[in-house]
């Protein structure tokens, strides 16, 4: 929509977006007809808690991913995963198959005591059992020619309503209306 459009809904609750360059143009697992391409917003000093133990880092919105992911190095600090991204045992709560460029593959998930967003307006958007899976999602940055890895990906199951897939039990979203603010750089929430 347009910037003053007044159809756009007020939030109650404001997120800083910081935009981050995440393209590769000229990755040979690109399609054309190629989409433009434009700088990715990431959501900086999210916190997640299991069992005493925390780390923070900063995670990429992904409005389309269907759970949000943390990475190996964050699982390991919680004491969820080994070097290698495997869960200790059969100690995960959940598993989910995810796909993309590359194949897919089925990843353990954890119920976390908690993930804290930092907002604007003074305080934190806390989420109690934040279910999250533990994956390495790299990027090469095509000017750098260096390798990064993700500290994670904040997606819809933080958004929307979700479902548990054992239980077929739905938990509907807090939220009436979410808004994205590309300009202003903002995650708004009401």
């Amino acid at each position: 929509k347009d910037a003053n459009d007044p159809n756009i809904p007020a939030t109650d609750i404001q997120i800083a977006l910081r935009f981050k360059k995440y393209i590769n143009p000229s990755n040979p697992g690109n399609i054309p007809p190629l989409p433009v391409l434009a700088y990715n917003p990431v959501i900086d000093n999210v916190t997640v808690e299991k069992n005493g133990l925390t780390s923070t880092g900063n995670l990429l919105l992904d409005t389309g991913g269907t759970i949000s992911v943390i990475s190996v190095s964050q699982g390991m600090a919680l004491g969820l995963v080994d070097a290698n991204g495997d869960p200790f045992g059969d100690n995960y709560d959940f598993s989910v198959p995810i796909g993309g460029i590359g194949g897919s593959v089925e990843l353990p998930g954890f119920i976390l005591d908690r993930l804290t967003v930092p907002t604007l307006n003074g305080f934190n958007l806390i989420y109690l059992n934040a279910r999250v899976c533990v994956h390495d999602i790299g990027i090469l940055d095509e000017d750098t020619g260096e390798f990064t890895i993700l500290d994670g990906i904040f997606g819809d199951n933080f958004m929307c309503a979700s479902m548990d897939m054992a239980t077929w039990d739905v938990s509907s979203t807090p939220y009436d209306n979410i808004v994205v603010d590309t300009r202003r750089g903002i995650l708004g929430f009401d």
